[in-house]
């Protein structure tokens, strides 16, 4: 690079964890009408305080141990990409959205509540360690 020159640094995010960096000289600018940027909002990877509108699931008490997002209906647990069921502990609910959890498949038999904008550290028996399916309640 040229003395007195500068050089602009482009980094793109492309994953979770995933970054790509360029390096490249400006040229001469022309000019133009402004052009509008898009601002994105980091969310918080699950079990790090839950991100705006997330419900959060845990396989242990005081929500800790892995962690998944329930937010959208779960009609089986053992859904190899889910893969909680008869595992959850403790629940994160950062919704409006009141959410059923239920001990069968396909949102059947006893449900247990979760109110919106509660963190329950341990949802107890019954349903510690029962949970099939989750939804939010009709």
């Amino acid at each position: 690079m040229a003395t007195g020159a500068m050089a602009l640094v482009a980094v793109s995010l492309g994953g979770p964890l995933a970054a790509t960096a360029s390096a490249a000289t400006p040229t001469a600018a022309t000019p133009t009408a402004a052009t509008p940027t898009a601002v994105t909002q980091l969310v918080p990877p699950c079990g790090q305080g839950g991100g705006p509108n997330k419900f959060e699931v845990f396989d242990n008490p005081n929500f800790s141990g892995a962690c998944q997002d329930a937010t959208n209906p779960v009609p089986d647990e053992s859904n190899p990409v889910f893969n909680f069921n008869d595992k959850l502990s403790s629940v994160v609910n950062n919704t409006d959205t009141e959410m059923c959890l239920f001990v069968d498949s396909n949102f059947g038999s006893i449900s247990f509540r979760s109110e919106p904008h509660t963190k329950l550290a341990s949802i107890g028996d019954p349903f510690n360690n029962s949970i099939s399916s989750i939804e939010p309640c009709p």
